[in-house]
């Protein structure tokens, strides 16, 4: 019983430890971890009230091949994280 439990706290241990350095599962591995990426600047002139945002929000997705531009990952990360105040405000 002993063996069981130190064998469960070890495996429990070993799937929370980070990752090996080296590998990225995701992007081109361009960059590594810690590189600043310029983004442009967001549209902060939406065009639109939350009201208008909302009534008209669908759930459709397509997907391309083609990678997002610069543009749409900006505003995207932007939209995303909350911020949308000059002083930090949400």
């Amino acid at each position: 019983m002993k063996f069981i439990i130190i064998l469960i706290v070890f495996l429990s241990y070993a799937s929370c430890s980070p990752a090996e350095k080296g590998g990225s599962s995701s992007g081109s591995g361009s960059e590594d971890a810690g590189d600043v990426i310029d983004l442009p600047s967001p549209d902060t002139d939406g065009g639109i009230t939350i009201n208008e945002a909302l009534s008209g929000r669908r759930s459709v997705r397509s997907y391309s091949e083609s990678d997002i531009t610069m543009e749409e990952l900006s505003q995207l990360l932007w939209s995303a994280q909350g911020i949308t105040s000059p002083h930090g405000f949400r």
